[in-house]
């Protein structure tokens, strides 16, 4: 039996998109050995490492990104963020309130990584070092949390004696990471969001901005991951397009439609590479 690796990544909310590789493998009955994930994406992972079923997930990601998408301005940052407070910053604040940690809370409880199902990985970034930081222990709605969390707008989390933030600071697709690994195959998801970002919010202009320059800078990283992996790498690109919505939810619905036509556009690849 090969040992399979799956990487889920993702920046902003179209990270949830990758849900739709989780129903591909619950259709045919495959269970993989490891989850890495990162960014919006790490939610999903945890979903699936902890047994939910893809119709389960599905409703999850949903309230989840509904709190995302009513996001509370934290004024007290906000105040001072053009001019030095006169005492140190708070680094545990950002210019928006971290309510998305309570929706983790709410739904992972005290559960720890340890004790899922599968063995999962929650990749972040080490803001003091810049490197990539993989969570292999502790909280999980913490590690989904700090794998999510872009700064300035939300802040980072203080674990492992480190302060982490979102994974794609360091590695859109966290490949690099992996190399240690005894992975036979590893099968990820590589979004590209091709919305025009001229009309959407500001925040998700942002993440787009911040996604297409680092997944330039990590080209390297990826190329030489290709180069030293001894085993096969599957890379499924997800083209999420843009479309514009009144109501989140339906814009979301639209973001893994789109996903799932990707996913079983390369449905014989993936089973072939898992033969």
């Amino acid at each position: 039996m090969k040992n399979v690796t799956v990487v889920l990544s993702g920046v902003g909310t179209a990270g949830f998109s990758t849900i739709t590789l989780m129903e591909f493998f619950h259709q045919h009955g495959i269970v993989p050995n490891t989850i890495v994930g990162c960014s919006s994406a790490a939610f999903v992972a945890g979903l699936w490492a902890k047994g939910y079923s893809p119709k389960e997930a599905l409703a999850l990601v949903r309230e989840v990104y509904l709190t995302l998408m009513k996001p509370r301005i934290d004024h007290y940052t906000s105040f001072f963020f053009f001019k030095a407070p006169k005492k140190n910053f708070d680094i545990n604040r950002a210019l928006l309130k971290a309510d998305i940690k309570e929706e983790y809370r709410r739904i992972f409880n005290k559960e720890v990584i340890e004790d899922l199902s599968i063995k999962t990985y929650f990749h972040t970034t080490n803001i003091e070092t810049g490197d990539p930081y993989l969570i292999k222990h502790g909280s999980i709605a913490q590690a989904i949390y700090a794998s999510s969390a872009i700064l300035p707008f939300y802040p980072p989390v203080h674990l492992h004696n480190k302060w982490l933030a979102a994974g794609l600071f360091s590695e859109t697709l966290p490949l690099r990471a992996l190399l240690d690994e005894s992975s036979d195959i590893i099968i990820a998801t590589d979004i590209n969001n091709e919305a025009e970002h001229k009309k959407e919010n500001f925040l998700s202009f942002y993440t787009n901005f911040v996604d297409k320059a680092f997944k330039v800078s990590s080209m390297p990283y990826t190329a030489l991951v290709y180069d030293l992996h001894s085993n096969e790498i599957l890379i499924i690109p997800i083209k999420i397009e843009h479309q514009e919505f009144k109501d989140p939810l339906l814009a979301l619905e639209y973001s893994i439609e789109f996903a799932r036509r990707n996913v079983q556009e390369k449905a014989q690849i993936i089973l072939d590479t898992l033969k």
